[in-house]
């Protein structure tokens, strides 16, 4: 599959992901879980975060997408070291999509990096 038509399914589903369960939260006999729209704030941060690797996936700028991708795995890192035992499965597969983005962004951009002719 072509490099770019996966860096854009990781920023599309990175957005899909935000609306997923992030956090557990129990109240006695109530079980509910927080998405990344109810927590806010840094979790907003990781939404323009993840549209950011999107966009510059469409534009081809493999350094700020490596820049957006890192940002989106440590905003993912801190949350989990946040919250500990109760990540919800949508924060952990968020995690793990931004660092296949990390992943991805770093081999592009050392591979146009050593290239002598720029690829466009």
């Amino acid at each position: 599959m072509d490099k770019k038509v996966v860096s854009l399914s990781l920023g599309i589903i990175g957005v899909f992901l935000w609306f997923m369960p992030f956090i557990k939260v129990e109240m006695s006999s109530f079980v509910s879980y927080q998405s990344g729209k109810h927590i806010g704030g840094i979790a907003n941060l990781l939404v323009v975060a993840s549209l950011a690797y999107l966009i510059l996936s469409v534009l081809e700028l493999h350094a700020p997408r490596v820049v957006a991708a890192v940002v989106a795995s440590a905003i993912c890192a801190q949350l989990i070291l946040q919250v500990g035992s109760w990540a919800g499965w949508g924060l952990i597969a968020h995690t793990v999509v931004s660092l296949i983005g990390v992943y991805l962004s770093v081999e592009d951009y050392s591979s146009i990096k050593k290239s002598p002719v720029s690829q466009k």
